[in-house]
């Protein structure tokens, strides 16, 4: 079905059901429940978006990340079958049981995604030949930094249980942290982190401020990271804004052509809220607006001039490196990454003050001091 356009919609966007895999599957798939999702009817989006903001993917020569994406999962468990309707497993009651789901994103066709997912599901191991090794994993993760809360001496135990609590609801959320970054393919969502519920009626997949990356709130799970021993949740981070970066390099050069500070290749501003492949919400850059405009500013009043989040985010990358002394990671996202930055700053706020500072204007604090 298609999606009501709203602020943020300037394309039409579709809404397509899963597909859950009948019995034409591969062998090693036999007794899984199989479910995918096909990205065929929004074949246009990333094209759309970039081309209203001054960038033909096609004569730039970069890659569409979305159109033809397929992800989905398999789910088996020894001793369970394949129920009738192929979207449960079934069998006799048991105490215990291994359950094992396969998660495979491949960008394709459907028949290809399969193929990959039996290839993992060919390769399954016992769960008690690797609980071992994962209980030393995680064992080693908690070793890496303590925090015991407790009530002062002489403390009652209502404040006692208060401080339990805090201390609780501090390793939950770090436990939160680890699972959805440390591996993961992007930054930690924040609405909603990894799972969303349909608890306003408005859909499974429903986010409220949508499917954007806001700098000013994305960053919060990360400051943490370093003192607390883990710079792993860091890298899928620093991964997801690294591989933007000639998208928003090849969006910045044409946001900011023809004004009075036209950015050099390779420059690169990071929009304070930034869709996957580096562009502006398309409704917050204004939908069939012309490029390049005054000044270079999306429409969105809040976040036009804010800029500061690039900031921001090379000081995360420089901290890294300055607590690990990671070369390898420094040279991988850190000095690509920061080098356009600073080159993108050099050439939007050319002028100096008497002392020799870069004058920022115009800027803006957050989404409330505008410019």
């Amino acid at each position: 079905q298609p999606t009501p356009l709203g602020r943020n919609f300037c394309f039409p966007r579709f809404e397509t059901p899963d597909v859950v895999v009948g019995s034409e599957r591969p062998a090693a798939l036999g007794g899984a429940v199989v479910w995918y999702h096909e990205n065929s009817k929004n074949a246009s989006y990333v094209r759309d978006t970039m081309g209203n903001q001054g960038v033909d993917l096609g004569q730039s020569g970069l890659a569409d990340p979305v159109a033809g994406l397929v992800f989905g999962a398999a789910m088996s468990a020894p001793g369970l079958r394949l129920g009738d309707a192929g979207t449960e497993l079934v069998g006799e009651a048991v105490q215990g049981l291994d359950m094992v789901i396969s998660v495979a994103v491949k960008q394709g066709d459907a028949g290809e995604w399969l193929a990959a997912v039996a290839a993992m599901q060919g390769n399954i191991v016992p769960a008690s030949q690797v609980l071992p090794e994962h209980q030393e994993y995680w064992r080693q993760i908690w070793d890496r930094s303590y925090l015991n809360i407790s009530g002062a001496a002489g403390a009652t135990p209502e404040d006692a249980a208060a401080a339990k609590q805090v201390m609780d609801h501090a390793h939950w959320q770090r436990y939160l942290e680890l699972i959805q970054g440390m591996r993961s393919q992007a930054p930690i969502k924040f609405n909603g982190q990894a799972f969303v519920v349909n608890s306003t009626g408005k859909g499974w997949d429903y986010r409220d401020w949508g499917a954007c990356y806001w700098w000013q709130n994305t960053r919060q799970p990360y400051y943490n990271s370093l003192a607390q021993g883990d710079r792993d949740v860091l890298g899928s981070m620093f991964q997801f804004y690294s591989k933007m970066l000639p998208y928003v390099q090849a969006r910045t050069a044409a946001q900011f052509n023809q004004t009075s500070t036209p950015i050099r290749p390779g420059g690169a501003l990071y929009p304070e809220t930034v869709t996957q492949f580096g562009a502006y919400n398309p409704g917050d850059w204004g939908c069939n607006s012309s490029v390049p405009r005054a000044m270079g500013a999306s429409l969105n009043e809040y976040i036009r001039f804010h800029f500061t989040g690039n900031l921001e985010l090379c000081l995360l990358m420089l901290d890294d490196f300055w607590y690990s002394g990671d070369r390898s990671r420094l040279a991988q996202y850190a000095l690509p990454v920061c080098t356009a930055v600073v080159s993108g700053f050099r050439d939007r706020f050319p002028t100096r003050d008497p002392q020799g500072f870069m004058d920022l204007f115009p800027s803006q604090s957050l989404e409330t001091y505008q410019c």
